[in-house]
Protein backbone atom coordinates (compact mmCIF):
# COMPACT_ATOMS: atom_id res chain seq x y z
CA UNK A 1 0.00 0.00 0.00
CA UNK A 2 1.41 3.34 -0.83
CA UNK A 3 2.50 6.12 2.05
CA UNK A 4 -0.85 8.16 2.68
CA UNK A 5 1.12 11.48 2.79
CA UNK A 6 2.29 10.46 -0.91
CA UNK A 7 -1.66 10.19 -1.98
CA UNK A 8 -2.29 13.21 -0.74
CA UNK A 9 0.76 15.06 -2.12
CA UNK A 10 -0.72 13.76 -5.50
CA UNK A 11 -4.09 14.79 -5.16
CA UNK A 12 -2.89 17.77 -3.99
CA UNK A 13 -0.48 18.27 -7.54
CA UNK A 14 -3.74 16.74 -9.49
CA UNK A 15 -4.72 19.09 -11.97
CA UNK A 16 -8.27 20.20 -12.48
CA UNK A 17 -8.22 20.05 -16.59
CA UNK A 18 -6.25 18.49 -19.01
CA UNK A 19 -6.31 18.66 -22.82
CA UNK A 20 -6.86 15.75 -24.90
CA UNK A 21 -6.79 15.66 -28.67
CA UNK A 22 -9.44 13.70 -30.96
CA UNK A 23 -7.96 10.94 -32.72
CA UNK A 24 -10.36 11.53 -35.88
CA UNK A 25 -10.02 15.37 -36.10
CA UNK A 26 -7.16 16.49 -34.01
CA UNK A 27 -9.43 18.75 -32.73
CA UNK A 28 -7.60 19.86 -28.79
CA UNK A 29 -10.23 18.99 -26.12
CA UNK A 30 -10.32 20.41 -22.46
CA UNK A 31 -11.26 17.59 -20.18
CA UNK A 32 -12.01 17.61 -16.06
CA UNK A 33 -8.90 14.86 -14.71
CA UNK A 34 -12.18 13.03 -13.22
CA UNK A 35 -13.71 12.74 -16.58
CA UNK A 36 -13.87 8.96 -17.85
CA UNK A 37 -15.03 9.42 -21.22
CA UNK A 38 -15.02 13.03 -23.28
CA UNK A 39 -16.98 13.81 -26.76
CA UNK A 40 -14.83 15.98 -29.19
CA UNK A 41 -17.38 19.28 -29.82
CA UNK A 42 -16.09 19.46 -33.21
CA UNK A 43 -16.87 15.57 -34.68
CA UNK A 44 -18.43 13.51 -31.48
CA UNK A 45 -16.17 10.92 -31.51
CA UNK A 46 -16.25 9.77 -28.08
CA UNK A 47 -12.78 9.00 -26.21
CA UNK A 48 -11.76 7.00 -23.25
CA UNK A 49 -9.66 9.43 -21.05
CA UNK A 50 -9.02 7.03 -18.29
CA UNK A 51 -8.51 3.56 -17.12
CA UNK A 52 -11.67 1.85 -15.52
CA UNK A 53 -10.39 -1.01 -14.20
CA UNK A 54 -11.93 -2.77 -11.29
CA UNK A 55 -8.20 -2.68 -9.43
CA UNK A 56 -8.15 1.32 -8.81
CA UNK A 57 -4.62 2.27 -10.22
CA UNK A 58 -4.92 6.04 -10.93
CA UNK A 59 -5.32 8.46 -8.56
CA UNK A 60 -8.20 9.34 -9.74
CA UNK A 61 -9.50 6.27 -8.89
CA UNK A 62 -9.08 7.37 -4.69
CA UNK A 63 -10.66 10.11 -5.29
CA UNK A 64 -14.14 8.61 -6.73
CA UNK A 65 -13.77 6.37 -4.11
CA UNK A 66 -14.17 9.58 -1.58
CA UNK A 67 -17.27 11.30 -3.53
CA UNK A 68 -18.76 7.59 -3.74
CA UNK A 69 -18.03 7.81 0.21
CA UNK A 70 -19.51 10.79 0.79
CA UNK A 71 -23.13 9.73 -0.08
CA UNK A 72 -26.50 11.32 -0.48
CA UNK A 73 -28.60 13.92 1.50
CA UNK A 74 -27.53 14.63 5.09
CA UNK A 75 -23.98 12.28 4.29
CA UNK A 76 -23.61 14.74 1.72
CA UNK A 77 -24.32 17.53 3.70
CA UNK A 78 -21.31 16.82 6.60
CA UNK A 79 -19.04 16.57 3.65
CA UNK A 80 -19.73 19.62 2.24
CA UNK A 81 -20.29 21.59 5.78
CA UNK A 82 -16.02 20.10 6.60
CA UNK A 83 -15.60 21.80 2.63
CA UNK A 84 -16.44 25.02 3.79
CA UNK A 85 -14.50 24.56 6.74
CA UNK A 86 -11.62 23.78 5.40
CA UNK A 87 -12.11 26.21 2.83
CA UNK A 88 -12.38 28.96 5.46
CA UNK A 89 -8.96 27.95 7.09
CA UNK A 90 -6.91 28.53 3.92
Amino acid sequence: MADISQIISEIEQLPHFRTARCQKCSTEIRVHTLEIYVTCQQCGVQHKCRSLGAAGTEIQDVIDAVLSWSGRGEEFDAVMKRREQILSDG
